[in-house]
């Protein structure tokens, strides 16, 4: 019985410490594309647990600042990889615009979960998309149902020198 108790007298205090998110913190971006990544290279300073040439990762992307009405993607643009056993989001200040470099942030979860750039290692990793189609960022609009991109993510994984480059293809969230 005193274990009973125990058990419940820790359960009690531990709920009452857990800090719940709500529905709107957790929401994706109004305007967000999702499909699929294929990996078509990364370098050999790529550790061993990085994603390789050759394999498809689930993908999402949404550009800062879309408007429909009053509705709206907030200030960030947001790329995000996916597998059964990690994640990994890359977040910019602002719209992307083709083929240009810009340092990111962002973070990770799998074996473990870290946010980059650290203070420890200071790797800062760096994306360089182009929006294959529609053609050009600029003419990506709340309404484009399906878009093709190309990208390279350099200092990827938190790994200094490891560079992935990708194609990926994704359709508009409902």
């Amino acid at each position: 019985m005193f274990r009973a108790i125990g058990f419940f007298a820790f359960a009690a205090a531990t709920v009452g410490a857990i800090t719940v998110a709500t529905a709107g913190d957790m929401s994706p971006p109004p305007y967000e594309w999702r499909g699929t990544a294929y990996v078509t290279s990364t370098t050999t300073s790529c550790p061993s647990s990085a994603p390789t040439a050759k394999q498809m990762l689930r993908f999402r992307f949404s550009q800062a600042n879309l408007v429909s009405g009053t509705t709206k993607n907030d200030t960030k643009s947001r790329l995000s990889f996916f597998t059964d056993y990690f994640g990994i989001s890359f977040v910019k200040s602002d719209p992307y615009v083709n083929a240009k470099t810009y340092s990111v942030s962002g973070g990770f979860t799998g074996a473990g979960t870290s946010t980059y750039p650290t203070t420890s290692d200071n790797i800062q990793p760096t994306a360089n998309l182009t929006l294959v189609a529609p053609t050009s960022f600029a003419s990506l609009t709340t309404s484009t149902a399906a878009i093709q991109m190309t990208g390279t993510i350099a200092n990827f994984w938190d790994t200094s020198g490891c560079t992935m480059t990708f194609t990926a293809s994704a359709l508009k969230r409902p």
